[in-house]
């Protein structure tokens, strides 16, 4: 009949991030350069901002060997995750200190992973709660900048959205801050497509967590940048479609179709 099994849509979301970051949800295009390009522009702006104070010497890892996961275009490079952005962890306030929690949209922005159970949308600007200026300084938050990838690093692990503003977070996150900002799309994307593989080999009894060790080396493919781009732009039509499917309306049927035909083109 018209009902759409929503097991089926998670499925077919699933499919899209997986085609996405192997390289075969769009056509390579030798005019976009390689990766590697890419990844020494990267690395001059790491250079940039370690020299100007603005973030920390990464940790540096003994192994430099990076796991190849799955093949993928010969114009892509397998990096860290660490390589293209900065892993920034999270803080609270002490408890015992008032005024340093405010009302959310009042202050200066500060998220926990419950503010992004039920987020649908792409960019979050404030949660239920914010920090004043001295829950800030009080606490091991880090204000990290608009246009950062959030993703929650324990209960539960998985969610991700990108900040559309200045924001911090409590230590439910590792979030990542683009080396190259242009690039949080895809990164955001790549993280939903991993999002499982994390979890499953994270450690814990009570709960699960990622640590930032274990995120910094995550092995992450990097496509050029334009190619990146076209990316994003297939995976939010696609999305779009599994969002109509969803709406249970005469309209989803078409988009079915169309999304089937595509993916199976593909």
């Amino acid at each position: 009949g018209k009902r759409v099994s929503f097991y089926g849509i998670e499925r077919l979301r699933a499919l899209i991030l997986d085609l996405a970051v192997r390289g075969k949800l769009v056509p390579q295009d030798a005019e976009d350069g390689d990766a590697a390009g890419l990844l020494a522009e990267i690395k001059k702006r790491k250079a940039s901002l370690i020299k100007s104070g603005a973030i920390k010497k990464p940790r540096e890892f003994e192994d430099a060997e990076v796991e190849e996961l799955f093949d993928v275009p010969a114009s892509w490079r397998w990096v860290r995750l660490d390589e293209v952005g900065a892993i920034i962890g999270g803080g609270t306030p002490s408890s015992t200190a008032s005024g340093s929690l405010v009302d959310g949209g009042t202050g200066i922005a500060w998220l926990t992973p419950a503010d992004l159970g039920g987020f649908t949308s792409r960019y979050i600007a404030h949660g239920e709660r914010d920090l004043s200026e001295q829950g800030l300084r009080s606490s091991s938050a880090t204000l990290m900048p608009q246009g950062t990838v959030l993703f929650t690093s324990r209960a539960p692990i998985g969610y991700v959205a990108i900040a559309a503003n200045p924001v911090a977070t409590n230590q439910g996150f590792k979030s990542v801050v683009p080396y190259i900002t242009d690039c949080n799309l895809y990164i955001g994307i790549a993280l939903k497509a991993f999002a499982k593989r994390i979890n499953d080999n994270a450690p814990g009894t009570t709960f699960k967590e990622v640590s930032g060790k274990a995120m910094a080396a995550l092995p992450f493919p990097l496509p050029p940048l334009a190619e990146q781009q076209r990316i994003v732009a297939k995976v939010d039509e696609l999305m779009a479609l599994c969002d109509a499917l969803a709406g249970e309306s005469t309209a989803a049927l078409t988009a079915h179709q169309t999304l089937v035909e595509t993916l199976l083109a593909t």
